[in-house]
C-alpha cells in the first residue's frame, strides 16, 4: 500500500525534531499543539520515523475520546504504510475486545481504543500484556486528574512504554495544576515527582487560606517566585503552539446577543433562584450540588423546567428561539452554521426552527451513532444545500472537522471549558481561510447564570467558585438592601 505525500509545517518538522530527540534521552514528549495546528498528522509522523529507526513497526497503543478512534485510523491509513489489518479498534463491549486481543498477533500491530475502556480492569489487565512500545494518549488532559480510575489506569499503561506520547491542544485548562499527571506520563516523576500535593505546595500558594473554614474553599495560585522554573520544566519535554502562530487563518469575531425571558420564564427563574439562594446557605450545600442545581437555572433560561414529577415543561415561544429564527434567516441563505446546545431538549427546538425556515440540516451529538456522525460531518461539509449543522458542545466538539461553516451559534452553553474550546476549533483551525472571518455569537440572557457562565469560561475559572460569589452576594445584597 503507498502511502500519501502531504509535506509538512515548519511548526510540524520543529516538533518531529524535537520529540525524537526527548525520545532518546526521557522517553516522552508532549505535543501540546493547539486544536487544528496537526497534532495527529506530526505524531503519526513521530511514530513512523521511530519504526524506521527500528526496522520494523512496533506494537502501538493510541488511547483517545471515542468519537476520534475512527480518525486515527484513517490517518494512518493515510499518512502511513500501515494496512487495515495492522490497525485493530476497540471500541465494542469489553469482553469483545478482551476477545479480540486474545484471538490475534498483537505484535507489531496499532491499537486504538479509549479513555472510558481502560478503566475496566479487566480490560487494562488485557491490555498490560500487550507490552506497548509506543502509547499515545489523546487529549491527554483527559488524565489532568491524578486521583482519577483515568489517569491511574494511564500511568499503568505508561510504565512498559519505551516511547510515550502526549497529544493536547487544551493540557490546561484552570491552572498549571492540571500540568501533573501528563508530565508524569512522560518522565515517570522526574522533574514534580510522584506527590501531586508536594507539587502544589512547591509551586502553588492557597490565595482564599485564611478565609473560615466553613467558607474556605481553595484558590490555588501560581507562585510568582517559581512561575519561571514551572515554564522551563514543562518546556523542556512539550512542544506548544497556537494557531495564530503558525497557521494563516481569517479574523475570529465573537457577537454576544443579549435576549430576555417570556414571563413565564422570568417567573420560574426567579423561584429557582430563591431556592437555590437559599441552598447556598444550607448544610446539605457542596460545591458539586450547588452546579447541579445551577443546571437547573440553565435549563430554565435555554427554554424547559424541569418538574418534581420527573417530567419536563417546555416554555412556547421563547425569546431565545426567536432570536435563533432571526439569525438563520439572515445567515444561512449566503453562510453553513454550527448551532451548539448542551440539553438534549434544545435540539427539538433547533430542529424546529430549521423546519419552519425550510432549512436542511444535520446534526451531531449522542443522539447520533459514531458512524453516523462521520456521515453527517461529511455532508454537511460538502452538501451545500445543507446550511445548519446541530452539536453538542462534548459529544459533538471532538475530533471533527466543520470548516464548512464560517459561523457558530451557542444556543445553550455547557459549563465545561474544554467543550467549549472544542467546539469553537470545530471550524477555526486549518482550512477556515476558505472563509473572510469566522464569527461565533454567543445567545445570552441578561441577569441570569447565562452572563455568570460567559465571564467565566472567558476567565477559565471554575463553575462552581463562580456560583459560590456570584449568588453568596446576591444573598448579602438581599439581607441588607
Amino acid at each position: 500500500m503507498s502511502m500519501k505525500s502531504q509535506e509538512l509545517w515548519e511548526h510540524q518538522k520543529l516538533a518531529l525534531r524535537y520529540a525524537l530527540t526527548s525520545f532518546e534521552t526521557e522517553g516522552g514528549y508532549g505535543l501540546f499543539m493547539d486544536m487544528g495546528t496537526g497534532k495527529t498528522r506530526t505524531a503519526i509522523e513521530i511514530c513512523r520515523q521511530v519504526y524506521n529507526k527500528e526496522g520494523k513497526r512496533l506494537t502501538t497503543l493510541i488511547v483517545s475520546p471515542l468519537i476520534t478512534l475512527r480518525n486515527w485510523k484513517a490517518e494512518f491509513l493515510k499518512f502511513s504504510k500501515a494496512t487495515e489489518q495492522d490497525i485493530v479498534i476497540l471500541d465494542k463491549s469489553t469482553k469483545s475486545k478482551i476477545k479480540t486481543l486474545q484471538e490475534i498477533n498483537t505484535y507489531g500491530r496499532i491499537f486504538i481504543t479509549n479513555y472510558n475502556g481502560i478503566i475496566k480492569k479487566d480490560f487494562l489487565e488485557e491490555l498490560l500484556k500487550l507490552n506497548p512500545a509506543v502509547t499515545i494518549f489523546d487529549e491527554s488532559h483527559r488524565a489532568k486528574n491524578p486521583r482519577s480510575q483515568t489517569t491511574q489506569a494511564c500511568m499503568r499503561l505508561t510504565k512498559q512504554s519505551r516511547y510515550t506520547l502526549n497529544l493536547s491542544g487544551t493540557p490546561i485548562l484552570n491552572s498549571k495544576l492540571d500540568i501533573f499527571s501528563q508530565m508524569y506520563l512522560l518522565d515517570k516523576g522526574k522533574r514534580f515527582g510522584d506527590n501531586f500535593f508536594r507539587f502544589q505546595r512547591q509551586y502553588f500558594y492557597d490565595k482564599n487560606a485564611s478565609m473560615p473554614s466553613h467558607r474556605h474553599f481553595p484558590d490555588w495560585r501560581e507562585n510568582p517566585n517559581r512561575s519561571e522554573e514551572l515554564k522551563e520544566k514543562i518546556n523542556s519535554i512539550c512542544f506548544s503552539i497556537k494557531k495564530q502562530e503558525c497557521i494563516t487563518l481569517p479574523p475570529f469575531v465573537v457577537k454576544d446577543v443579549l435576549i430576555g425571558m417570556s414571563p413565564e420564564q422570568e417567573k420560574a427563574y426567579s423561584e429557582m433562584e430563591e431556592t437555590f439562594i437559599s441552598f447556598l446557605s444550607s448544610s446539605e450545600c457542596t460545591a458539586q450540588l450547588a452546579v447541579v442545581k445551577a443546571l437547573r437555572l440553565q435549563q430554565i433560561v435555554s427554554g424547559h423546567l424541569p418538574l418534581d414529577n420527573g417530567s419536563m415543561h417546555n416554555f412556547d415561544n421563547t425569546p431565545r428561539e426567536q432570536a435563533l429564527e432571526e439569525i438563520l434567516s439572515d445567515i444561512t441563505p449566503q453562510h453553513k452554521v454550527l448551532v451548539w446546545a448542551r440539553f438534549v431538549e434544545n435540539y427539538e427546538t433547533i430542529r424546529n426552527v430549521c423546519a419552519k425556515l425550510k432549512i436542511p440540516y444535520v446534526e451531531i451529538h449522542g443522539g447520533i451513532s459514531k458512524d453516523n456522525k462521520f456521515k453527517n460531518m461529511d455532508v454537511f461539509n460538502a452538501d451545500d444545500s445543507i446550511r445548519v449543522c446541530i452539536g453538542n458542545q462534548s459529544s459533538g466538539g471532538i475530533g471533527v472537522n466543520l470548516t464548512a461553516a464560517s459561523y457558530s451559534i451557542y444556543y445553550s452553553r455547557d459549563f465545561s471549558l474544554e467543550a467549549d474550546l472544542q467546539s469553537e476549533a470545530r471550524n477555526y483551525r486549518a482550512g477556515s481561510d476558505i472563509h473572510e472571518k469566522i464569527t461565533r455569537i454567543n445567545l445570552i440572557t441578561q441577569d441570569t447564570i447565562d452572563e455568570l457562565i460567559t465571564k467565566s469560561l472567558a476567565n477559565k475559572i471554575k463553575i462552581s467558585e463562580s456560583i459560590f460569589k456570584q449568588y453568596a452576594y446576591k444573598k448579602r445584597k438581599k439581607e441588607n438592601p
